[in-house]
């Protein structure tokens, strides 16, 4: 077992990141990647963060006065590697925060969700410091060929993500229901400053609430080593990270 100050961070290459949490993350997508940071011991890939855009449009301006693309960032997706210290995950979110607050000094709020739906309260983030804001609203899921399929995949191929045109569109292809298990909301202010911070906490639109608490699931991602050398039946991935190593010197 390797020890947390033994990591070092690495800026990934966008398409690595994206083949590497596609194949190891349980929801097997990740799109619109604006930075993925990585911990590393050597070669090998401990953990991997995944920075975007916040998915819905509205979702900064409702957290923060002002809040755009321009200021907000939503952490997306994280990976861990199985066997991990204890306080892996928040240890490499706070590394990550850390980065981003000293190179890209214009992102002011990230925002993160948890997936009740799949057994996950946040209890990294509310180590990593971000603040509860509640419970977000039923979802909607699109279906297209009986696959799960993002509202921004939908956008992008057909220019709409309203389930009546969709379905106009592709008939059969397409299905959709309403999703009743909500997701747990945090949001974390990176101010450059006290006087910042201060600012920024009186642009804050939202309200607080007490960390939700219960049973977290955990994902065992025992890989036994390099990546780069494991799974050979994904081949995709295994070229991809071969191909990148270099990028992490």
């Amino acid at each position: 077992m390797y020890n947390l100050q033994d990591l070092k961070l690495k800026i990934l290459d966008n398409q690595f990141a994206d083949t590497f949490i596609s194949k190891y993350h349980y929801s097997h997508t990740c799109s619109n990647i604006v930075v993925a940071i990585g911990e590393m011991i050597g070669n090998d890939l401990k953990n991997c963060i995944v920075f975007n855009y916040c998915c819905g449009r509205e979702m900064a301006s409702q957290v923060m006065v002002g809040g755009d693309n321009s200021n907000t960032l939503e952490l997306s997706r994280m990976v861990s590697i199985e066997p991990k210290p204890k306080n892996l995950e928040s240890y490499c979110i706070a590394k990550a925060v850390e980065w981003i607050k000293h190179n890209m000094p214009n992102i002011k709020i990230i925002i993160s969700y948890a997936d009740n739906s799949m057994g996950h309260k946040g209890y990294c983030y509310q180590a990593s410091g971000f603040t509860y804001y509640g419970q977000s609203r039923p979802t909607k899921e699109h279906f297209l060929d009986k696959k799960r399929i993002h509202e921004r995949v939908l956008n992008s191929r057909f220019g709409t993500s309203a389930s009546e045109e969709l379905k106009k569109l592709l008939g059969d292809r397409y299905e959709y229901k309403l999703n009743m298990e909500t997701k747990s909301r945090y949001y974390k202010i990176i101010a450059q400053s006290k006087v910042e911070m201060k600012r920024i906490k009186k642009d804050i639109l939202v309200e607080s609430f007490p960390f939700p608490k219960g049973d977290n699931k955990r994902y065992d991602m025992s890989l036994n080593g390099n990546f780069a050398s494991l799974d050979k039946a994904n081949k995709k991935c295994d070229k991809v990270v071969v191909q990148q190593l270099d990028l992490f010197d």
